[in-house]
Formats: C-alpha cells, structure tokens, sequence
C-alpha cells in the first residue's frame, strides 16, 4: 500500500515540475521576444529610421510660467553683458509673460535620413511666421516669407545656417511619437538592461553619457504577446551617483496604427528643475501621419525659384536669394514693383567692397615694408 500511495504523489510533483519548467520556458521566450522587438526598434531610432519614407504633421506648445522674480533676477544677473549665456532664456521668458505659451505647427517630410521641416507659428527668434529648412545631399536650404537662404550642409554648414542641426532637432521629437525616450536613445550598449514586469510589461535601462556626464536612460512599456509588439509608455533620463535624480521625463499616449508600427499621438516631455519641479513641458500632437513617395520628396526638397510655386507654401514671397553654397557668396535681389532680378557677388556688396580694399591697402601695406626691409638691408651692407 505504501508504494502503490507514493507512486501518485511522485507523478504529481513530477507533472507539477513539468509544468512549472514549461510556464519558465515560455516566460524566458517571451521575454525574448519582447527583448528582440524592443533592440529592433531602439536601433532603428538611433540610426534615424534610414529605411523609413514618411510624413508628419504635428503641434508642438511649450508650457511654461513666467516667474517675474526670476526674470527681474536674471535681468539684474545679465545687466550690461551683452554676450551672457542668460540672456537667451531672459528673452524667452519676457517673451512667455508678453504672449502666453509658444505654439507650432509643424511638417516634417523624411525620405532615409534626408528631410523638409515647415514650421509655421508665432516664431520670435525669425521674425517670420514661418521657417521651413531642408537638408538634402551637400547643399540644403531655408526658406522664409522674405529670404531664401542656399546653405552646404555637413562639414561646410555655415554658422548660423545648419539646416541639419534644424532637421535632426525635429526628428528627435518624431522618434518620441514611435515610443517614449526613443528620441534619446544613440545606441544599445554591453550593459543595457532588459527585464520583464510580469507577462504584458517591461523596463529597460539604458546606461549613456550626455556631454561629458554619465546619465541614465530607463524606459519603461508594454507587452502585447498576440500581436507580437508593444508600446513604450514614458521614460526617464536621471543623472546617476550620490543624489541622482529625473532631469527629463516623457510620456507617449493615445496610439494609433501607422503601417505595422503603433505612433503615439500625445507626446509630453518635461525638463526638470534642480528642486525636483518641473520647469517647462513641451506637448506634441500628432496631426496625421502618411508614407511619402520619392516623387513627393523630391518635390518638396527642391530649391524653389524666385518666382516660382513652391508644392507645400504655393506662390513664393521672398524676395531675396542668398546663396551660400558656392565659394563666394551670390545674392539675388527682386525688385516688388517691377518684378526686376539683381544679382551681385560678394565682392559687389557694401561689406564684400570694403573687404575687398582693406585687403587691397593690406597687400600694398605688406609690399611697403618688404621695399623699406629691402632699402635698410642694402644700407647695412654698404
């Protein structure tokens, strides 16, 4: 009797092992399998979606709050120093407390790294109510209601007009609408950390140096095993040691389906003050989202002409073309009244004429002391 009751109990426990080795086995393969979809997707992201064609439409408003001590702080702070760096968020600030908080709209066209960004909206940096840039190839431009700027892109951008610096800021924001975080994300190393919460959530911990700082980015998302992908739901980025802290957080909500991948279509993302409190957040709204085709791109990444329509702003306004791209800078100048065209080179305008003579004088400078270095040494001589 006693071996006949022990062989059920020992079938027991060894159909109860089974079963717990199994459940672990399917655990470990979803878990690898929610591993490997995330990795797919971050290193798309940090290689910027080069195998992507899309097109954007959203918003994006900066929510913040004018603190008038602060602002009368930093006016006393930066008080005849015309070069500090605090002067740039003293204006952004008097402008918030004159106008409210800043809202765009913006477009973003991607065609495999190449872009057309249009922002349109109350810009107070330009001057203009809109600012479209375009990175293309080796040469890139920027469009305003007045001015087409013609700019080099790359290594021979020009200060002031690095269109890529513009398109790359505005792709950041795009990846955030694919999952939280993804727009700080540069690559996956050795000791990123991927683990399972539970059967239908993760987190991901993402070790990175930001300037010179180390930080750290976690992520955390969901699962969804019948579908065989999931959602990155907000992210934090920390600074790491003793006292380490959230010094940016997001938060992605309302998905919607864009051909095989979920988008966001809210998007918050905070800055955090040194006291733990949020400074500025800046929401972003998906509008509406489509593939775009070669021919669209090309169309809409073409230099426009003076008097030409333009495929997304139609009949062009600017009036002046300034072109950047060659070794000497050209200008191109319509005339509003008669609709006349005026082209100078560098060298014809007020500044390139003055260069032009002081190089001139420093030439016959420079051959003066060579003749009076000639005249002094043939005197010592004799």
């Amino acid at each position: 009797m006693m071996f006949f009751s022990a062989s059920p109990c020992r079938f027991c426990l060894i159909a109860f092992a089974a079963l717990v080795s199994a459940g672990t086995a399917m655990a470990q393969s979803e878990a690898e399998r929610a591993e490997k979809w995330f990795r797919t997707l971050a290193i798309e992201a940090a290689e910027g979606f080069k195998s992507r064609s899309f097109k954007m439409n959203f918003t994006m408003e900066i929510v913040e709050k004018a603190d008038p001590s602060e602002i009368a702080a930093i006016r006393a702070k930066v008080a005849n120093l015309p070069a500090h760096p605090d002067r740039a968020r003293l204006q952004r600030l008097e402008h918030l407390q004159k106008y409210g908080p800043a809202k765009y709209e913006q477009t973003l066209w991607f065609r495999r790294g190449d872009m057309r960004l249009n922002r349109s909206g109350e810009l107070s940096v330009s001057g203009s109510e809109y600012v479209d840039t375009v990175s293309y190839g080796e040469v890139g431009w920027k469009m305003t209601p007045q001015t087409l700027f013609v700019v080099p892109t790359g290594a021979k951008a020009k200060p002031g007009h690095n269109v890529q610096m513009v398109t790359n800021s505005a792709l950041y924001e795009v990846k955030n609408f694919f999952g939280a975080g993804l727009g700080g994300v540069k690559d996956l190393p050795a000791e990123t950390s991927f683990e399972m919460l539970g059967s239908d959530r993760w987190r991901v911990a993402i070790p990175m140096t930001v300037g010179d700082k180390p930080r750290l980015l976690e992520i955390r998302g969901t699962w969804d095993s019948g579908q065989g992908r999931g959602r990155l739901v907000e992210s934090d980025l920390s600074s790491v040691g003793s006292g380490a802290m959230v010094l940016y957080h997001v938060a992605a909500d309302a998905w919607s389906e864009f051909h095989g991948v979920e988008l966001a279509t809210v998007v918050t993302a905070t800055q955090i003050a040194n006291a733990g409190l949020a400074s500025d957040a800046r929401i972003y709204k998906l509008l509406s989202s489509e593939p775009t085709s070669d021919q669209e791109f090309e169309s809409v990444a073409a230099v426009p002409a003076i008097d030409a329509v333009d495929p997304s702003r139609g009949p062009v306004t600017f009036t002046m073309v300034e072109n950047l791209a060659g070794s000497e800078p050209n200008y191109t100048l319509k005339d509003p009244r008669t609709g006349d065209l005026t082209t100078l080179s560098y060298s014809q305008t007020p500044i390139g004429s003055a260069r032009q003579s002081y190089r001139i004088a420093g030439w016959i400078c420079a051959g003066g002391i060579v003749l009076v270095l000639g005249v002094l040494r043939v005197r010592n001589r004799s």
